[in-house]
């Protein structure tokens, strides 16, 4: 479960972002998080020249990263390991989260980026436990499609007002992955479970 200190919160944009559209990636730098994904669909925008990447996370694919951004002539990329208290705080001040993994078991990140009210746009690999939480076919794009990302990417820069109503539709979704209702629905299953072994 997501804990409930992610939630949305107003935060004023650092001066140097002010009049950048911020898009956030959560995530290991490997290669099946697929960030280079997501770097290709930013320089295939239409409004590259304003959008900044955050890349949270670290591993051994940052390197091979940031000579990518480099060569796509994109606006530099700003990578980090973030504290709880920093990771929330970057959350709310991104206008999109981004989740380009082809591979994803638990999706916990990107829980934590809708409870604080961010619009996602999700792989939609089979092979990706997250893609089930798209609310609508624009929070989804063809799996390791940099074409496809980048015009979702900028249907919701160009729609601020659909974003916004987003916003709210994914707060309210998001209270059901609370870790109490997950902590206390796990416990309604192992007593199911017991109950069940005991009268078997």
């Amino acid at each position: 479960g997501v804990s409930d200190e992610f939630y949305p919160r107003v935060r004023q944009k650092e001066p140097e972002l002010a009049h950048k559209f911020v898009i956030l990636m959560i995530g290991r730098y490997s290669e099946e998080k697929r960030q280079d994904v997501l770097i290709e669909a930013v320089k295939r925008s239409a409004h590259s020249h304003r959008i900044q990447l955050i890349l949270a996370g670290k591993g051994p694919q940052q390197e091979a990263l940031q000579r990518r951004a480099a060569k796509r002539g994109i606006l530099p990329p700003i990578y980090g390991f973030y504290s709880r208290q920093d990771l929330i705080r970057i959350i709310n001040l991104a206008d999109l989260y981004v989740h380009p993994a082809e591979i994803e078991i638990e999706a916990i990140a990107c829980l934590e980026a809708i409870a604080c009210g961010r619009v996602p746009v999700i792989s939609n690999s089979p092979r990706s436990a997250t893609r089930y939480f798209a609310l609508s076919e624009r929070n989804l794009f063809r799996c390791n499609d940099s074409d496809d990302l980048a015009e979702q990417i900028d249907y919701w820069l160009e729609h601020p007002q659909e974003r916004e109503a987003c916003s709210r539709a994914y707060s309210g979704y998001a209270r059901q992955f609370d870790f109490d209702r997950c902590m206390d629905a796990m416990e309604g299953m192992l007593l199911d479970a017991v109950q069940g072994a005991c009268h078997g």
